[in-house]
């Protein structure tokens, strides 16, 4: 069937009176500039969007960058670091084992991208905060800057920092920095950061953290330095004085010393602040994974509560307690049964406790290597006890009164058993636990023959295919400082033996 199409309607001018005509023209002449005039001193509220956000406030910046950068931490724990450190297991795994230091091309793209996603709005934080003289904003965007960019430069090594996020100033494909000038960018950061906090009467709202507390703000600051420092003592010229120069000048350079101060975001899962886990089907965060052999045998041993809240039992228990684990780096023809398995209990997908980033059990753990090292004047084992203590009670639970008669709980003066007691209180901390196995060695991981790259595990994650395809001149020479291959097992600048 045709459409008919209706034609315009046509003016027939010979109908126009001429007069009419030259009125109106008058008119026109006469009154136009009146009609500017009268719009032009309203135009910018005519033209306004009042939804529209006129000027950018640290404030609204806050909140998502501190929700955004912890929970994608949590999400790579979970991802990537609880398989990889023996906490957990895929109950299916045919290839690309995590377990068994099989990674593919791809395995650090979301680290990536949620990095430089997070370091626009970061920056943006700190440019605002410098322009509207707000040093208690801007300390806070220095801290965070740091503590997530030491993660990603940890995870990659060499990686664009100075010029990233600059797009708009036309710089697409940003020059690698080293990781040594990262560092020193980061720590010089945080320095600078204690300096500024609380010296001024600028009240911080949008954070999630420390509702505006600028003192343990600047606890968590001096925490972090202390972890960096640690990490890059034998690197980093002046190191160890700067150590003992935080832990001597607690008035200057106060740490977290007690839980309340702990730097964790606290979930309210009133949307859209909720567990990352909450809205996930119960079999994708529990059921399709069990805990390791070497995590629950190691638990059992110290008959440590956290185990206990954290673990379902065994689906058909074969152990004697009811709960069993999953060989770490078994056969990839291997399947096992979902929900076989003990693993995360479903209370963990609502818990205010895993988004954590520093603590004082932490803390505690690093001055007990640095007493143990001589680096501090103080008792290790003190610290050691303190630190386990903080862990457990974090969760809101008693340790156990015989827990340090226990022999596997009992301080025997080795840096081993600290770092381990690190590692349990790592659990849904990003990368930590990875990264303090590189630096120490510790645990000492069992091995099966199924396991690749030799046994031995990564240094480092490969740089995301999309980093080759867009940014492949400064990819290249990224690529020559690792030898000319991107390399899994080549060391990153503070890990060089």
């Amino acid at each position: 069937m045709m459409m008919r199409v209706q034609k315009p309607l046509r003016t027939n001018k010979k109908n126009i009176n001429k007069k009419k005509m030259k009125r109106l023209l008058i008119f026109l002449i006469i009154s136009t500039p009146l009609i500017f005039s009268g719009c032009t001193s309203h135009f910018e509220e005519m033209n306004t969007d009042p939804n529209k956000v006129v000027e950018i406030n640290p404030s609204s910046l806050l909140s998502p960058i501190i929700y955004n950068t912890t929970t994608s931490g949590i999400s790579r724990a979970n991802g990537f670091t609880h398989e990889l450190m023996q906490y957990n297991v895929p109950v299916v795994s045919r290839s690309f084992g995590v377990h068994r230091y099989e990674f593919d091309l791809s395995i650090g793209s979301s680290m990536w991208s949620s990095y430089y996603r997070n370091l626009t709005n970061i920056n943006d934080l700190v440019n605002v905060a410098t322009a509207k003289s707000d040093n208690n904003s801007l300390a806070i965007g220095l801290i965070i800057r740091a503590w997530f960019t030491s993660i990603t430069t940890d995870v990659f090594g060499d990686i664009p920092y100075q010029q990233a996020s600059s797009a708009e100033q036309g710089i697409l494909q940003p020059e690698f920095d080293s990781q040594e000038t990262i560092y020193l960018s980061i720590l010089s950061d945080l320095e600078k950061a204690n300096t500024m906090l609380g010296n001024n009467t600028n009240a911080v709202s949008g954070d999630l953290l420390f509702s505006g507390n600028m003192g343990k703000w600047k606890k968590m600051c001096n925490s972090l330095r202390l972890r960096l420092l640690l990490r890059t003592k034998n690197v980093v010229p002046g190191a160890e004085a700067k150590i003992k120069e935080i832990i001597n000048n607690p008035a200057t350079f106060p740490v977290i010393d007690n839980k309340q101060d702990d730097a964790i975001l606290k979930f309210t899962n009133v949307s859209p602040f909720n567990n990352p886990f909450l809205s996930a089907r119960y079999r994708d965060f529990s059921e399709d994974f069990g805990f390791s052999t070497y995590f629950v045998s190691k638990m059992e041993a110290l008959s440590d509560p956290r185990f206990y809240m954290w673990a379902t039992k065994s689906g058909v228990a074969n152990s004697v307690t009811g709960y069993d684990g999953i060989l770490s780096g078994y056969d990839a023809e291997t399947i096992f049964q979902a929900g076989r398995f003990s693993s995360f209990v479903a209370a963990l997908q609502s818990s205010s406790q895993i988004g954590a980033i520093i603590t004082c059990a932490e803390v505690e753990f690093i001055k007990a290597e640095l007493a143990l090292s001589g680096i501090i004047s103080s008792d290790p084992e003190t610290h050691y006890k303190n630190g386990v203590v903080a862990a457990i009670e974090r969760w809101g639970l008693l340790t156990p009164d015989n827990y340090f008669v226990n022999s596997p709980a009992t301080y025997n003066g080795t840096l081993e058993q600290i770092i381990f007691q690190k590692y349990i209180n790592y659990l849904f901390t990003d990368y930590q636990a990875w990264f303090e196995k590189r630096r120490t060695g510790y645990p000492d991981f069992p091995l099966t023959q199924f396991m690749d790259n030799g046994g031995v595990m990564p240094s480092r994650l490969p740089y995301p295919p999309q980093v080759s395809f867009y940014n492949q001149e400064n990819y290249e020479k990224a690529i020559q400082s690792l030898g000319g291959n991107d390399d899994i097992n080549k060391k990153v600048w503070w890990d060089k033996k």
